[in-house]
């Protein structure tokens, strides 16, 4: 014996009886094919006017050894 079949937990209740299973009376649809049209041309990478981006320089120059919280890159 386990010793679980003489403990009681709390009140002799038993437990409230289980709901009524909904019964289906349709049975679902079969599904039907649809047509498509043709696939939209598909690219992937960056657009071409994307290499007409050049650097632009600000002049300024990051100086970690002065940075602080307020100012990460230490301009």
């Amino acid at each position: 014996m386990s010793g679980f079949q003489n403990q009681s937990f709390g009140s002799a209740q038993s437990a409230p009886p289980l709901p009524p299973i909904p019964q289906q009376h349709q049975a679902a649809a079969p599904l039907i094919a649809q047509k498509t049209g043709p696939a939209p041309p598909v690219s992937f990478g960056a657009p071409p006017a994307a290499n007409a981006l050049k650097p632009q320089p600000t002049g300024k120059r990051a100086n970690l050894s002065q940075a602080t919280p307020q100012n990460p890159f230490g301009f």
